[in-house]
């Protein structure tokens, strides 16, 4: 009865060891964010009368008034018209990274701004910030007044510099 009780106490404490280092060797903790709209269909919002096709990408006139740079390989535009502390956050902490934060003065050029939003980058009224990637592929939306929103913006740029 002894000997049974130390043989399970002992595969009680060595199956977890186990587990552990098989996962260690084997797994791997990946993640990835995947850009939006690039298969299936892709319906036009009731406003906008433009043919989409999938895979679908900022198109380059767009991109150009936009200014988005290709040497960047991330771009986060923010449509509120005052930076709010969780935006400053995420431009604090990715100060030195490659990614390209658009302000409302940057879109001063651009004469339709609810036009663009809704038509060319797909955005709904709750959204505030997306984020674009180098290859001008939509990534994320999100909403600048939501804390948790704009954590997730930062671990998904995480994710994404990882990557590149």
């Amino acid at each position: 009865m002894k000997g049974k009780k130390i043989l399970f106490l002992t595969l009680a404490l060595l199956l977890p060891v186990i587990i552990f280092i098989f996962l260690k060797m084997f797994g791997r903790n990946e993640f990835s964010v995947p850009a939006l709209y690039q298969d299936g269909e892709l319906t036009s919002p009731e406003n906008c009368n433009f043919n989409y096709k999938t895979p679908y990408s900022i198109p380059d006139t767009i991109s150009a008034q936009l200014q988005l740079n290709p040497k960047d390989s991330l771009h986060v535009i923010y449509f509120e018209p005052i930076l709010n502390a969780q935006l400053k956050r995420v431009s604090a902490e990715f100060s030195s990274a490659r990614i390209q934060i658009i302000a409302p003065p940057d879109l001063a050029g651009i004469k339709d701004i609810a036009g663009l939003k809704e038509c060319i980058l797909l955005m709904t009224a709750e959204q505030s910030v997306i984020l674009i990637d180098n290859h001008r592929r939509i990534r994320g939306y999100y909403d600048a007044s939501d804390r948790d929103e704009m954590d997730r913006l930062i671990i998904e740029l995480n994710v994404i510099l990882k990557r590149f």
